[in-house]
This record gives structure tokens, C-alpha cells and sequence, in this order.
């Protein structure tokens, strides 16, 4: 019989979804990623729910696979007080608002959290410890990740070690960043790019076009429009960047969530803007967009081993 071995679940919670993965010990993942759908809307009792969800789907997996978790890495959005478990999110997550999710987790279901140490992180942070430790910065020793999507986020790997505001929170608040009438996520953004096309356009935008619709037209179609938001992208982002970047003296700039597929049509402009820093080697997407988050957490966690809450087992 082949002896059972430990494991991380990690998870992502997203305000839709919560991915989650089982990782072991050389950082890679053990399980497809799966999901369970979640309203960051909605009631504490169906925010609890998914987290119960993936504690038994990821029991169920490690059971077939003769593995044993021991440790769950949650990548989650801020503000969140990351050494007591507690979201402090009022835009999304407003019912858990407060709540000490380890001990409150326990109470609704002892037996499925007993024993398990826990790391919450900010998901930028998970993000770039992922590709740090994995993906497209593991040959860097002096690492920034940016995070595209809904929002901007970033994070700092130097020296294995993670930079942060203190507080679990990121170092550098880029995303409220002074940028032209506005701030940096205002231009930066899935919203911000399809603002922006379309007034370039003058016309409003078809309901179903997304960040990567207008991505390929910047590409394929040569859409001058398109190009054009994104010149500004990464003009943006490079001059928000700059400052950060050659104080801490980044040698890699890794470019990751779902924003980072049109990469391609912001690279020319962010290289431009950043040209001149002498520390700077390698401006890039991610490697694994679906995964670092989840390695990431999961390595973070083991780096964390003082700073972690623990479950113990329920007393009978």
C-alpha cells in the first residue's frame, strides 16, 4: 500500500466562482482546477455554503487520489484582515462582512475543516508568488505582478520574500493612482478599455464585445480605434509602474489575470514607457493565468507557518 501523502487546497474566491485545487508538495497541481459558483451578493449562509462545497468536493478528491489535505491557501480580494481571517469587503462579500471565516466555518461544520491550518492572502499577492515560485518569473529574483480584470492589483516577490503594506495588503496601491481625469483603474481596467473604444468609436459598443473582442481587433483587424485604447493601456500602466519599479529595482514584470490574454496589444506601448530602467529583463504575460493564484497561495502558506490560523480538531 502506498503510503498517503499531504497536500494543499487552495483556493481562489472569486466573487462568481470559487476554484480550487488540491497542490502538493513541488508546488505543482495534484487536481483539474474545479469550481464552485458563489454570490459575493448574497446571504452569509451561501457564502459559507460554497466554502463547505470545496472542503467536500476537495475531501472527496483526495480520498481517490490516497492524499491527505493538511493545509488550505485561500487567494482572496481585499481589504480582508489576513492574520484573522476576516473579509472587510463592503462592495462584494458584505454578509461574511466582520466575520472570522476559520471560526466560523468550524462552527457550521467541525468535522469538515478539524485539523487543517489555513493562509488567507491577497489575491495579487497569490498571483505573483504563483508565477515567482512556477511560472514566468521563476528565473528572477526581484519580481512585481500586475493583475488585469475588473480591477488592477498588484504584487512584489524579492528574495523569496513578499512585500507588503503591513497589513497583508498590497505594497503600492496602483490601482487609485492619479491617470489622466481619473485613476489608473480607470483607464486600466475591463471597464476602462471598453469605455474608452467606445467613445474612440463615438458610438456605443455591441452588448456582448469584451476586452478580448476589441484585443483582437487591435491584432487581426488592425482597428485603429482598438489600437489606440491599448497604446493608452499600456502607456497608463508603464508610467504608473516606473517609479515603483526602478526604486525596488524589478528585474521581472509579470502581466496576469484575464486582461493578460490581449497582452499582445499592449506590450509595444508598456515596453516603450519602461525602456530605460536598467534593472528591468523581462516584461511578460503569465504563464499559468488559471493557476499561479492557486500555487501561489499554497506556497505562501508554507512561508507563513507563524502567521497561520489553525483548526483543531473537534473535541468530542
Amino acid at each position: 500500500m502506498n503510503p498517503v501523502s499531504d497536500c494543499t487546497l487552495a483556493l481562489d474566491a472569486g466573487g462568481t466562482f470559487f476554484k480550487f485545487a488540491l497542490v502538493g508538495n513541488d508546488h505543482r497541481t495534484l487536481t483539474t482546477p474545479e469550481s464552485v459558483p458563489v454570490d459575493s451578493n448574497g446571504p452569509a449562509e451561501g457564502i459559507l455554503a460554497a466554502y463547505g462545497r470545496v472542503f467536500t468536493h476537495a475531501r472527496a478528491q483526495s480520498a481517490t487520489l490516497g492524499l491527505r489535505i493538511r493545509r488550505v491557501g485561500v487567494s482572496t480580494p481585499g481589504p480582508f484582515d489576513y492574520a484573522h481571517a476576516t473579509s472587510l469587503m463592503t462592495h462584494k462579500f458584505a454578509a461574511i462582512h466582520g466575520l472570522d471565516l476559520v471560526h466560523t466555518l468550524g462552527e457550521r461544520d467541525p468535522a469538515a475543516i478539524a485539523g487543517l491550518r489555513f493562509g488567507f492572502f491577497h489575491d495579487a499577492h497569490a498571483f505573483v508568488a504563483g508565477e515567482y515560485i512556477a511560472g514566468a518569473a521563476s528565473d528572477y529574483d526581484r519580481v512585481v505582478g500586475v493583475t488585469l480584470g475588473t480591477g488592477i492589483g498588484f504584487g512584489c516577490m524579492i528574495d523569496n520574500v513578499l512585500r507588503h503594506n503591513g497589513s497583508g495588503g498590497p505594497l503600492v496601491s496602483l490601482y487609485r493612482q492619479p491617470a489622466g481625469n481619473g485613476t489608473v483603474e480607470d483607464i486600466v481596467s475591463r471597464r476602462g478599455i471598453l469605455r474608452l473604444y467606445a467613445e474612440r468609436r463615438g458610438q456605443p459598443l455591441p452588448a456582448d464585445l469584451d476586452v478580448v473582442d476589441v484585443a483582437d481587433r487591435a491584432l487581426r483587424q488592425q482597428d485603429q480605434h482598438a489600437r489606440d485604447v491599448f497604446a493608452e493601456v499600456g502607456r497608463v500602466l508603464g508610467r504608473a509602474l516606473r517609479q515603483t519599479l526602478a526604486s525596488l529595482e524589478i528585474e521581472c514584470l509579470v502581466i496576469g489575470g484575464q486582461i493578460s490574454r490581449a497582452f499582445p496589444a499592449l506590450t509595444d506601448a508598456l515596453r516603450a514607457e519602461l525602456s530605460d530602467l536598467p534593472s528591468l529583463r523581462s516584461i511578460t504575460p503569465a504563464r499559468h493565468i488559471a493557476t499561479a493564484s492557486l500555487v501561489g497561495a499554497s506556497w505562501l502558506l508554507e512561508l507563513n507557518q507563524t502567521t497561520a490560523a489553525s483548526a483543531e480538531p473537534a473535541k468530542t
